[in-house]
């Protein structure tokens, strides 16, 4: 049976992440779906992570990818997919329990090729979690279509507005195989933005949600790439160029991201030929633009301060064993089960609220990691913010004596009993469960 949609994942050396990506694709509300994970050469535990999860979930398929990176992948994984539609979900993110369910109705309530929600980027710092809602300004604080115009006038170089190439859509992959859209193994940046640029040049409708569905998380291997030079000249040779007929608006905007990028490429070469004390070859290339010196001077800035600033490793302390409690009343007699087996070797912060007050505390931006969130059963998971229910470990007692309780983690249950309890502490760090 041909499923709606395709949930597409290339993934590469994605081990620490992986398991939460794919554990948030199998729990969606849409159960119609198929999920492709593309293996693009990993040497860590990529592939066995997704393979376990293949084992648990006949909707999960693990392909191995031609290893030559990110747009030779997503072009297999369109190939091989047999949705109607297809969502791209990056290895190292997390989907919203009824991301493609919302998705698919607003495309199919307004016969959209292509459509997309808000994201929530997000980083795990420690104890806590650090959390921005990505396009914040009034002109998307309500569904819209994006044109043409709107993609590459969001998409500017140094501009003061969110690029929203970022935005990871739900495309029709009708459209896409009637038009021949591919993405371009030439680029090694900016494919997502490439493809849905070259949708709408053949006439895509594009819709956007509001709702904050995806949660792009930051890593450092996400935030610590540099822009090369090979990269920009591959956006720069890639750009779209319009027909003389097409309206002045689309041209003034190409126009301006196409300097933008022109003046990235300046700017790089410029503070490359700084770093190489090369100061002819500063010289002649500052000289081309006059807003080199101002970025020359924000980006040793920025170095700077990531030198001074950078945290300091602290040394080895007693770990503290997190617990979130959920309807406490429930769970009394469990809770106190948890802080006896834990409190005899750690120490033990405990933590008891409603979910309500738990959605109250999300809302903040930077909000707590939890080792343990004890719920009342199973149902009660679904009612987790999706940052916590992909990423932390979820206990709770199996009706009716209490002896047996059941633990979530990423995807996969374990079934444990009170003797498992003062060990759980191992267990969850390195120990087999």
């Amino acid at each position: 049976m041909t499923p709606q949609v395709s949930i597409l994942m290339a993934a590469r050396n994605a081990g620490a992440y992986i398991d939460s990506a794919l554990a948030s694709a199998r729990a969606q509300t849409m159960q119609d779906i198929e999920i492709l994970v593309l293996d693009d050469g990993s040497t860590d535990d990529t592939k066995d992570r997704s393979l376990r999860h293949s084992a648990e979930d006949k909707r999960v398929r693990v392909i191995d990818g031609p290893a030559c990176g990110l747009s030779d992948n997503r072009n297999l994984s369109l190939d091989m997919a047999n949705g109607q539609f297809a969502l791209i979900l990056d290895s190292d993110d997390v989907l919203a329990p009824d991301h493609v369910e919302q998705l698919l109705k607003l495309a199919l309530q307004e016969t959209a090729q292509i459509t997309s929600s808000n994201l929530t980027s997000f980083a795990e710092l420690g104890a806590t979690i650090e959390q921005d809602l990505f396009l914040k300004s009034p002109e998307w604080t309500s569904s819209r279509e994006i044109s043409l115009r709107d993609l590459v006038q969001h998409n500017c170089m140094y501009s003061p507005t969110p690029n929203i190439g970022y935005l990871k859509p739900l495309f029709d992959l009708s459209f896409l195989r009637q038009h021949a859209i591919r993405y371009k193994p030439t680029l090694r940046i900016g494919e997502d933005y490439d493809i849905v640029e070259n949708c709408l040049a053949r006439g895509a409708k594009y819709v956007f949600s509001p709702t904050a569905g995806y949660f792009y998380r930051r890593h450092a291997g996400s935030t610590s790439h540099r822009i090369t030079e090979d990269e920009l000249l591959g956006l720069i040779n890639e750009a779209y160029h319009c027909g003389p007929d097409a309206p002045d608006e689309l041209k003034l905007a190409i126009n301006k991201r196409l300097t933008s990028l022109e003046n990235a490429l300046v700017h790089l070469r410029s503070l490359n030929a700084l770093k190489a004390r090369d100061l002819a070859g500063f010289l002649r290339h500052a000289s081309k633009n006059g807003q080199i010196p101002g970025l020359i001077f924000q980006s040793v800035k920025e170095g700077l301060q990531k030198r001074l600033f950078k945290p300091r490793k602290l040394a080895s302390q007693p770990a503290n064993f997190t617990i979130l409690s959920l309807d406490p009343d429930e769970t009394s007699d469990f809770s106190s089960d948890l802080k006896t087996a834990m409190s005899s070797s750690h120490d033990v912060s405990w933590t008891a609220m409603t979910v309500g007050q738990l959605n109250e505390v999300m809302t903040a931006g930077t909000v707590p990691l939890f080792d343990i969130i004890a719920v009342k059963s199973r149902e009660s998971m679904a009612a987790l913010p999706p940052l916590l229910r992909f990423s932390s470990k979820i206990i709770w007692p199996a009706p009716p004596d209490r002896t047996v309780f059941n633990l979530y983690h990423q995807g996969f249950e374990t079934s444990l009993s009170r003797s498992d309890l003062p060990s759980l502490w191992h267990m969850l760090n390195g120990g087999a469960t």
